[in-house]
């Protein structure tokens, strides 16, 4: 028995503009892209993705491009958790061959977004003006009260994104930088000036946000059928390319959620809260279908609690291996034991599909 996957179900561009109420389904890819992140989502025409990179071979992300490209033309919506290489080093390839209508990224204060770019190695600038120069509508959650939005598709597919950044800390940032006796307004103005106070702006930022970098604080998503939708029930399989087998010998699920959180941070305790929060506002069904392990499994960001404090069906992790995961010994023993782990291996070529159907 197999589940046939992306490509298997359309048969051309022109079948994929015509949406029938009796044929309503959801699917989601996360494609293995190795150490990175690249994920997909789909009901009817409307696209969403989520991160688009890889660091384990730039020829696996593109690859998975190229076959999405054949029975898409555009995405609605990217959502870039954060900055780091190998969850953005694809989006030039992306928007080359393909539509992207609107990224959905966190906010960053007009004051720190040359510092931030420092901070992040250059990617946070070079990919914002790959967006802005494709004339990509770019939306920014964070400011003030507007840390996060919900996104919906005729009340029956919903996908609510949050920053994990606040204004308070951007705040104390700013403040911080004065009191090193950084000239906050010249960071943006002289690019000299700038590289000559990288150390300086890199240590504000890593005082606020912790040594591990920008990855630990930036864009959670949450994709999950809407409370009023109808009735559905849920497929997931792992495979290649064209075609998928059961993962689990239950064949349907009523569960269809899905919790994206990148590099997050999830060992620090305010992080796990503010995340966990998030999920008591806005998860209906009572657990998850599938939650990213953050990260790709690494020790530290993930703490001794991770299965009780987010509770899922299924974890995955994109790498190429599971090694890192390993590290965490009682976690990675916990989930292959209950055989909950799923893998997007990018050089197994192993893809992890969904599909709920209405």
């Amino acid at each position: 028995m197999h589940l046939y996957c992306w490509s298997d179900m359309a048969k051309s561009k022109e079948e994929l503009m015509e949406v029938r109420e009796e044929d309503m389904r959801h699917e989601r890819f996360i494609f293995p892209v190795g150490q990175g992140g690249f994920a997909g989502e789909r009901i009817g025409n409307y696209v969403v993705a989520f991160d688009c990179g890889s660091i384990s071979s730039t020829s696996m992300v593109e690859s998975c491009i190229d076959h999405v490209n054949r029975e898409i033309d555009h995405v609605d919506l990217l959502f870039i958790s954060h900055f780091d290489n190998d969850h953005v080093n694809g989006i030039r390839y992306l928007l080359s061959y393909t539509t992207v209508k609107k990224a959905v990224v966190s906010w960053i204060p007009q004051e720190l977004r040359a510092a931030y770019g420092v901070y992040t190695n250059g990617a946070y600038t070079a990919t914002m003006g790959l967006l802005r120069g494709d004339n990509v509508d770019v939306e920014e959650i964070g400011e003030e009260e507007r840390d996060e939005k919900t996104y919906d598709i005729r009340k029956i597919w919903e996908w609510i994104a949050k920053s994990m950044m606040t204004t308070a800390e951007f705040n104390k940032i700013m403040a911080n930088m004065r009191a090193a006796g950084i000239d906050v307004p010249k960071l943006t103005s002289d690019p000299f000036y700038l590289e000559n106070q990288k150390e300086n702006v890199n240590a504000v930022f890593k005082d606020e946000f912790g040594a591990k970098g920008p990855n630990t604080k930036g864009l959670i998503m949450l994709s999950q059928k809407c409370a009023g939708a109808p009735k559905s029930a849920t497929v997931i399989g792992i495979g290649c390319w064209r075609r998928c087998w059961p993962f689990d010998k239950r064949e349907f699920f009523d569960e269809t959620s899905c919790l994206y959180v990148g590099d997050a941070d999830l060992k620090n305790k305010a992080n796990n809260k503010l995340v966990k929060d998030f999920l008591n506002n806005h998860r209906w069904e009572q657990l998850l279908l599938m939650m990213q392990i953050p990260h790709h499994g690494s020790q530290y960001n993930i703490g001794s609690q991770f299965e009780t404090d987010f509770l899922a069906r299924y974890y995955y992790v994109n790498d190429i291996d599971t090694k890192r995961l390993q590290k965490n010994v009682n976690l990675f023993k916990s989930l292959t034991s209950q055989k909950n782990l799923m893998v997007s291996r990018g050089l197994c070529k192993d893809l992890i599909w969904t599909m709920t159907r209405f």
